[in-house]
This record gives C-alpha cells, sequence and structure tokens, in this order.
C-alpha cells in the first residue's frame, strides 16, 4: 500500500540520501548525495511508554542498539535507525508505531489480498517476505503460482503474532515466509521472530488445524531448487489438508489487537480446557506462592508492571492485588521486584481467563480509630512492627491505630497536654 508521505507525521519521518542498496548512475555518483530522501521509521508515544516503571523490551530488542531510555520513556535514535520494526512487537504498551506496521494499514492490507466472495475455492496463501528479499523474487516473479498473495514488510523482524493469524481469521488458508537473508542490513534477531512462528504453529493444533499450514523457506541462493518449486509444493500440501476453518469475515474495529482476536478464537471454538504452556507463549500467569510468607499487598508489582497486568485496588475495609490475563506478557518484572519473593509466573496462554480480572491475594484493611480512614492492609502493617522489634527500634506513637493525618494530631495534642502542666 502506498504511503503519502505528506500526510506522515514529522516524527517518523528520517532524511537521508541514496542508501548503498540503491543502484546508481553516473549522474548519482555526481549529483546523488545532494538528492535527500525520506524513510519513514518509528517512533515512541511518551504518554503511552511504561519506560518510567522500568521497561526496557524495545532496548534489548532492536538490533542496531537505536533504541535508549531517556528521561523515563524510550527514544529512537534516527541516525542508527533502519526502519527494521522489530521494536515494534516487543512494546508491551503498545507506545512504538509506525504507518508502515500499523495494524489498521497491515489489515487493510490483507483485505486487499484476501477478498471474499469467492465460489470456487482454491488454497490461498500470504506470501511474507521483506525488502531485503524482494530483489530474489522480483527475479522469479514470472513463475511463482498465482495463489501466492504478497505482503512485504521492511524486515521479518517486525512478524507479529496478530499478523499471522489476521492472515487466516480474513481467508488465507496458509501463510509463507522467506526470510531476511544473512546479510540483511537490518541484522534482525532470528529466534526473536522464530519464536512468534513457532507459537502461532501452536495455536492452530489447539485450534485443530495443521500447524504446516505456517512454513518458513530458506533464502535459496545459487544452485538451489527455484523457489517457485518450492511454493508449488506447499500450495499442493496445503490444497490436500483442506481449507481453513479460522475465517470468520471483518469484524476490522475489534480485531487490530492480538487479545482481541485470541478471545473471538476462544469463543468461536469453546476453549474452555487445558491452554497453551511453553516458552515461545508470549503471555503469562501470576500465581501467589503458597506458604508461611504472605504477600502484604506493598503495591510494588503494580507500579513495575509495564502493561497494567497487576493492578492494586484499596476500599475501606479490604485491599485486593488484582490481575488481568489478557494484559500480562510474562516478562516477570513483578516477580523480580516482590520484597516477599512469593509470586511465580508460568507461560501460559488460558482462553477462559482472557477478559476476566483475578484476585491474587486480598486481606482487611487496618482503619484509623479516630477518623475510620484505611491505613495499609493488616498484613504489611504486622511485617512493619515485628521488624521494628527485631531491630529493638521504639514503635512511632499510634502506628497501627492511627492514620498518618491523626498520628500528626494526636502526638500534637500529647505535647500540648504536657506543656500545660
Amino acid at each position: 500500500m502506498e504511503i503519502d508521505l505528506a500526510k506522515i507525521d514529522p516524527k517518523h519521518l528520517k532524511i537521508s540520501f541514496l542508501p548503498p542498496r540503491d543502484e546508481m548512475s553516473r549522474r548519482d555518483l555526481l549529483l546523488g548525495f545532494l538528492r535527500p530522501h525520506y524513510e519513514i521509521v518509528p517512533a515512541v508515544e511518551k504518554d503511552r511508554c511504561a519506560a518510567w516503571r522500568g521497561c526496557s523490551l524495545c532496548v534489548s530488542s532492536c538490533p542496531q542498539e537505536a533504541v535508549s531510555l531517556k528521561e523515563g520513556s524510550a527514544f529512537i535514535d534516527k541516525d542508527k535507525c533502519t526502519a527494521c520494526g522489530a521494536c515494534l512487537p516487543s512494546c508491551p504498551a503498545g507506545a512504538i508505531s509506525s504507518p508502515l506496521l500499523d495494524p489498521a494499514v497491515l489489515d487493510l492490507s490483507l483485505e486487499s489480498l484476501l477478498p471474499r466472495g469467492e465460489t470456487e475455492h482454491e488454497p490461498r496463501v500470504v506470501l511474507i517476505y521483506s525488502e531485503d528479499t524482494e530483489p530474489l523474487l522480483t527475479r522469479e516473479r514470472g513463475s511463482l503460482p498465482l495463489q501466492l498473495l504478497e505482503l512485504r514488510l521492511p524486515c521479518i523482524g517486525a512478524l507479529s503474532p496478530w499478523l499471522l493469524l489476521r492472515s487466516f481469521d480474513l481467508g488465507a488458508d496458509g501463510v509463507a515466509i522467506v526470510p531476511c537473508s544473512p546479510s540483511c542490513r537490518h541484522r534482525c534477531e532470528v529466534e526473536r521472530w522464530k519464536q512468534t512462528v513457532r507459537f502461532v504453529q501452536a495455536l492452530l493444533v489447539k485450534l485443530g488445524m495443521d500447524s504446516i499450514r505456517i512454513r518458513v523457506f530458506p533464502v535459496v541462493g545459487e544452485g538451489a531448487e527455484p523457489l517457485a518449486n518450492l511454493f508449488g509444493a506447499f500450495l499442493e500440501k496445503v490444497k490436500e489438508i483442506g481449507p481453513s476453518k479460522l475465517c470468520n469475515g471483518r469484524g476490522k474495529e475489534e480485531k487490530l489487537s492480538l487479545v482481541a482476536l485470541l478471545h473471538d478464537l476462544g469463543k468461536r471454538f469453546n476453549i474452555n480446557g487445558s491452554g497453551l504452556s511453553g516458552a515461545e507463549i508470549p503471555f503469562g500467569i501470576v500465581r501467589v506462592r503458597p506458604g508461611d510468607k504472605a504477600c502484604t499487598l506493598c503495591g510494588a508489582c503494580p507500579d513495575r508492571c509495564p502493561t497494567g497486568a497487576i493492578t492494586l485496588w484499596e476500599g475501606a475495609d479490604l485491599s485486593q492485588l488484582l490481575f488481568d490475563h489478557s494484559r500480562c506478557i510474562a516478562c516477570e518484572a513483578c516477580i523480580k521486584v516482590c520484597p516477599e519473593q512469593v509470586l511465580r509466573m508460568e507461560r501460559t496462554l488460558d482462553f477462559s481467563r482472557l477478559g476476566e480480572t483475578t484476585v491474587l491475594a486480598e486481606d482487611r484493611m487496618a482503619r484509623c480509630q479516630r477518623c475510620g480512614k484505611g491505613i495499609a492492609p493488616l498484613t504489611m502493617m504486622r511485617k512493619i512492627q515485628d521488624q521494628l522489634a527485631g531491630k529493638k527500634a521504639a514503635t512511632p506513637s499510634g502506628l497501627g491505630e492511627f492514620c498518618p493525618d491523626c498520628r500528626i494530631f494526636g502526638n500534637l495534642s500529647l505535647r500540648e497536654g504536657r506543656s500545660d502542666q
């Protein structure tokens, strides 16, 4: 899909000159480096970034080391950025965006590739490739099967579970992936996108389908079997196993996120039993370990969680630590920050818990004896008192009995009473 640069926010534009990958004429050698052009790059929405909570997943995902943390937010150095898009799938808060990889734009591209209303079914396969392998496909395009529906990404490192699932949801019977070559200028981390492929393949099996509907093709070299032959064999296999049963029409507004798609699949296929577990699962379930130690509901884990999967609710009489499975990305930030070490993480996708909030821990609130205001959970108060007793420190007057405001008022009253005497 063509992008009108005039409509692009300047924060997404990087000015540069002829890149090394472009063919250069004699005229370009003389004047080409004086002819600037614009490249579309990702940018950070600072108000959505969770770096202030300690999140740095985008930093570790960038193969160019173009992402850093500054003033509580992620920052992308345009000079280093090659616009590969690898940082987008890694951002748990959706704070990094790119006009080329916007879900709405990709969705329109998929809809144009997978039109509705075909009367005679032939297997339709979405071919996902990168700018790096486009010359290879161009050389063979005349012999490629017509059922291949081409979708180009800046780099395969930008591949996301949502893109793969949405392809099937819109009517694809298979997905063929041609990865970047070893000499790709983006230097994407292969294991990251392969983990994405393994997750969706496992999900297809869970839905009663064959994992071979998604296949990664090698980047062939000189003397190897032509890609056209490999694609043809794949199409025959897809035709043999029959149409995909994931197709569910459009519903674009409700399906522009991975969680929305998974929630829809869970309802359609009535998946209420065991979920998916494994190292490739991008979701987690947090539990409180049983044992002598108890969660004090201190609020450290909600403050560190980059997605808001864990929240702390406090009422007049009760405090609860709440968990939303659909938001958890299994980053384990909550486990690392927990002072009691009572949390544990399972890399699991449980369809029955998507969209539901569960209680991890709860406790009654200690209430101020003067104004009735909640002070803190009782477990936390007991821990503080035990620590002070262990250090043989004098317990502050009114601790556990009065809120901070009333404790100050009580101490002032006590001093005034002594001065009167």
